[in-house]
């Protein structure tokens, strides 16, 4: 919808690379070269500047992008919500979930969604936590399912739903899971399995160990989600962390743990629904939300009926 002079300068500045844009174009540096002077001699001012490391925005190409951005989101709305009306009620919902959350998600979803509106097309993918942001941002998806940062950009609400504790979990029938009392030490006798500090939670979770007084673990297993985590705990002595209702709701992923009680090894963690503020939400987005506030919002009260 944009003419091509736009797109051209919204990938460089993506980019920051003649080169690396050019390659994604399709088309030469020069074209590229010639669509940026194009579009500098529009607005009568400089947009970039070359530099030893590629290519770097000025004040006003700065301050284009971030115009442009915003009207980028706002066209993709506009052709979501067109699509809405010529669908009916078929349509299509995308959906990003923290691989910590994915479950109760999944489970809400795809049977009441699909029961409900079988002609509907459900996009579900599941990310770290730090990546869902910038992808709801860029209306990429139509709402994300993740733990809630301190600080949110001005461009994305949150409604919180869900309040839990991430602890150290083991295989029923492991010695840890039989053990009296355990201590910090007693966590740093078996190999660990885990994403490391590549997660939102990964330094929360090493200072669980510094301020026990331990060096912090070391993962013996590297992996990229919660489900591959779980499988190496369950066939193996290993540890990881989970969630601790996973563990409490004894289905799915967290049938066959359990949590290793160690004072002060509980890292805690807001989880809700993320959205643009001014995005707009068909009726089957709307409906995906509801069910995922539903099915949230039933984890949280089983939670808290175990506290009292």
């Amino acid at each position: 919808m944009l003419d091509a002079d736009v797109q051209y300068f919204i990938e460089l500045a993506r980019h920051r690379s003649m080169a690396q844009a050019a390659d994604d174009l399709a088309v030469s540096q020069s074209t590229l070269s010639r669509a940026i002077q194009r579009l500098e001699a529009r607005f009568g001012v400089e947009l970039v500047e070359r530099t030893s490391r590629g290519v770097a925005l000025t004040d006003a190409g700065n301050r284009l992008i971030a115009r442009l951005e915003s009207a980028v989101s706002h066209l993709q709305d506009a052709q979501h919500e067109l699509l809405d009306i010529a669908r009916g009620r078929r349509g299509m919902v995308r959906v990003a979930v923290g691989h910590t959350v994915s479950s109760p998600v999944v489970r809400a979803l795809v049977p009441r969604l699909r029961k409900e509106r079988p002609a509907a097309n459900l996009v579900l993918d599941a990310w770290y936590n730090h990546q869902i942001i910038p992808k709801v941002m860029n209306a990429e998806y139509e709402f994300g399912v993740c733990v809630i940062p301190d600080s949110l950009p001005a461009g994305l609400q949150a409604r919180t739903l869900l309040r839990d504790h991430l602890v150290p979990v083991v295989r029923k029938g492991h010695p840890l899971a039989r053990q009296r009392s355990p201590v910090a030490a007693h966590l740093l006798e078996y190999p660990w399995v885990g994403a490391g500090r590549r997660v939102l939670s990964g330094p929360g979770l090493q200072a669980l160990f510094v301020a026990a007084g331990v060096d912090p673990q070391v993962h013996a297993v590297v992996c990229s989600s919660l489900e591959t985590a779980i499988d190496a705990v369950r066939s193996s002595d290993c540890l990881c962390f989970a969630p601790d209702w996973l563990v409490h709701e004894n289905i799915g992923l967290g049938a066959g743990l359990s949590i290793v009680r160690v004072p002060g090894f509980a890292l805690p963690r807001v989880l809700g629904i993320l959205t643009r503020r001014e995005g707009h939400l068909s009726p089957l987005t709307l409906r995906a939300r509801e069910l995922v506030v539903e099915a949230l919002s039933a984890v949280e009260a089983r939670l808290r009926a175990r506290e009292r």
